[in-house]
């Protein structure tokens, strides 16, 4: 019994200044190191957006320039209506099923009522059906001018928001009929 007692009256715990110290210790530890690893977050997010606009205007530059090598004729002051404003407009020969020759009317617009967002509409010839596709919602701006009859500058400002900041990227390209 009284090595028991000696066991236990030997066992020392923490005293309350030893953790009180412990503590403000800790505190300037994790004062220091939180705005460090918010800042890392933050630039780590905008990064993200950053390379995300990146892939998205290489995708978009890639699918108009697709576009306009397969295009026949192209009318960049293409009229605008209630729904859309129209960046340019493509006609474009494509092969049938039937391997009969159709023509396509390939319109790039943006939203009338959501300007950030780009639409590709596709309208076969003889048929009033449109396939209207949503390519971004992203966009800042894009313009399309022609230089000479087959050769077109494509200028594309796409802007993200991410916690409270902008990140934007501006791309200009040229493009060539065939």
């Amino acid at each position: 019994m009284n090595k028991r007692l000696r066991l236990r009256h030997g066992v020392r715990g923490m005293t309350l200044i030893e953790v009180l110290v412990t503590i403000g210790v800790l505190s300037v530890v994790l004062a220091l190191v939180l705005p460090m690893y918010s800042t890392s977050y933050e630039t780590i997010r905008s990064r993200d957006a950053l390379l995300t606009i990146i892939h998205e205007s290489d995708r978009l530059m890639d699918m108009i320039g697709n576009d306009i090598r397969k295009a026949h004729e192209i009318l960049c002051n293409a009229p605008s209506d209630m729904k859309h404003v129209v960046v340019a407009t493509m006609k474009v020969h494509q092969i049938a099923s039937d391997s009969s020759l159709q023509e396509q009317a390939i319109t790039y617009a943006l939203d009338a009522q959501r300007p950030n967002r780009l639409l590709r509409i596709v309208q076969q010839q003889g048929n009033e059906k449109l396939i209207t596709t949503e390519l971004s919602r992203n966009i800042e701006s894009i313009q399309m001018t022609s230089e000479t009859q087959t050769l077109f500058n494509i200028q594309l400002r796409l802007q993200q928001t991410v916690a409270g900041k902008k990140v934007a990227l501006q791309t200009i390209s040229s493009y060539a009929m065939r």
